[in-house]
This record gives C-alpha cells, sequence and structure tokens, in this order.
C-alpha cells in the first residue's frame, strides 16, 4: 500500500485492473515520489505475445475500472517483468527504475524495453 494525495492505494487492485485487459499478460504497479502527492503510481505491463497495447488505451482501460486516484500516473510497456530467482516480479528493481525515468515517458515504451 502507498499514500497518494491522502489516499490509500494498494497496487495489487491496480493490477488485477490491468490484467483484465486482453493484451495484459502481466502488470506490476509500485510507486514513486512526486511533490504534489507524495507518492504516485507506475504501471509496468507486460504484453501478451503477439499482442501491441498502448499506454493511452490501459489509462483508459484503468479509468473505466477504477477511481480517478487510483490510475497510475505512468504507464511503461516493457517486454517482460524482472524475476527474481524464486520466480516473484522484482518489485525493488521496479521501483528504483520508475524514480529515475523521467516522467514525460510515461506514455511511451520503456527505455528497458528497447
Amino acid at each position: 500500500m502507498f499514500k497518494s494525495g491522502g489516499y490509500n492505494i494498494y497496487p495489487r487492485e491496480i493490477e488485477l485492473a490491468l490484467e483484465s485487459h486482453p493484451a495484459v499478460a502481466l502488470a506490476a504497479v509500485v510507486s514513486r515520489p512526486d511533490p504534489d502527492y507524495q507518492r504516485v503510481g507506475v504501471a509496468f505491463v507486460e504484453p501478451r505475445p503477439g499482442t501491441q497495447v498502448d499506454a493511452g488505451d490501459l489509462a483508459a482501460w484503468c479509468r473505466q475500472r477504477l477511481a480517478n486516484y487510483k490510475v497510475p500516473k505512468q504507464f511503461h510497456i516493457i517486454d517482460s517483468l524482472p524475476l527474481l530467482p524464486v520466480g516473484k516480479i522484482d518489485r525493488p528493481l521496479l521501483a528504483r527504475r520508475a524514480a529515475v525515468w523521467p516522467a514525460a515517458s510515461g506514455h511511451e515504451r520503456s527505455p528497458a524495453a528497447r
């Protein structure tokens, strides 16, 4: 859980909404610092093989299923989510990436995906 603008946000709720999208295989949501809201959500999305997914479409998908304050401020489409040796998503690594990638890149393919 993280707080954004005084609201409690649970990443798994957002991940479930994203994973219900037909083009999304996996999703992970982490937070990054924000000067206005304290922390904001950043979504990392792995598309299903053979599909294309756009950050704008994902944002619209989330807006239809989640309260506005829960919609991630950035979406990064990456080829595969980083995994720990035990098979879990490496959330600390994603949080570090979210903190250093510029906010302007939130609606493009992320540098790691290129």
